[in-house]
């Protein structure tokens, strides 16, 4: 009587039929491995290409809007509890940001920016635009939120950045 186990290994079906792993030469699996590294390199190249896009949309998105208007918002000057005052300047550059850069933002926020910038019941004294109190915190709000967005995602959640303080003592 043979023993279990050799019979199974000398059995037909337990014996391996070539396979095209056991036929490739050394020089074919030079060319699989050198395929996919010359793969895995176009792959890393297109991701780092797509993030330094993202990134450099985001910088000129800070550089040309966000900080212009920043910056402005930073100048205006509290005359009272209920009025901001902007100089006709800084006006004048708003509306050319908002117009020239406008396309940056999300169409319910350019929207929202222009109706509380350009409000028909801002008053004009003396090389000044009075803005209401409500309005202006609502702009600075809405300003600093999508510059915060884009400094985070520009320089992610590193300890070095920090949130900017309120400035304006709203």
């Amino acid at each position: 009587m043979v023993p279990v186990a050799l019979a199974l290994t000398n059995s037909p079906a337990t014996t391996s039929a070539p396979t095209i792993l056991n036929q490739l030469s050394i020089l074919d699996w030079i060319t699989v491995i050198t395929s996919c590294a010359v793969a895995l390199f176009a792959f890393v190249t297109l991701v780092v290409a797509w993030y330094q896009s993202r990134k450099h949309f985001a910088e000129k998105e800070l550089e040309d809007l966000f900080s212009p208007l920043y910056e402005i918002m930073d100048r205006a000057v509290k005359k009272s509890s209920k009025v901001f005052l902007i100089s006709d300047e800084d006006y004048e550059m708003l509306g050319t940001i908002l117009l020239r850069y406008g396309h940056y933002l999300k169409s319910q926020d350019h929207v929202e920016l222009k109706s509380l910038f350009f409000h028909p019941h801002i008053r004009h004294v003396n090389g000044f635009r009075q803005y209401p109190a409500e309005n202006f915190r609502k702009c600075k709000e809405l300003v600093e939120k999508n510059r915060r967005k884009l400094m985070k995602r520009l320089w992610g959640h590193k300890e070095s950045y920090r949130e900017p303080k309120n400035r304006l003592n709203l």
